[in-house]
């Protein structure tokens, strides 16, 4: 019974999201409207609070493992973020384009 309920929820979170694209990288919403908007309504210290907790308690899954498989996680968030840094600025030279 709980498992249905699980999966009517997430098929529910599905049909919530967006479907406009990220300003900067045309990527599709990872997140549904109202967990936007809650966020927008946050003040930078609820922001900053909510950042911080996630890292907290999200660190010790970084660093289970052996020292390869670690060092393979932070390669991936590595090039992740470096993805992310070149597809913003990206998009922020395509807006200083001069006509």
């Amino acid at each position: 019974m709980r498992a249905a309920g699980y999966a009517e929820g997430r098929q529910a979170s599905h049909r919530r999201l967006s479907t406009s694209h990220c300003l900067f990288t045309g990527a599709a919403p990872m997140l549904s409207q109202e967990t936007l908007e809650s966020y927008r309504k946050m003040t930078p210290g609820e922001r900053l609070e909510l950042a911080l907790r996630m890292t907290d308690e999200n660190i010790p899954a970084l660093f289970d493992g052996s020292p390869a498989l670690v060092d393979r996680r932070f390669e991936l968030l590595k090039r992740e973020n470096d993805q992310r840094n070149h597809n913003m600025l990206t998009a922020i030279a395509r807006t200083r384009k001069k006509p």
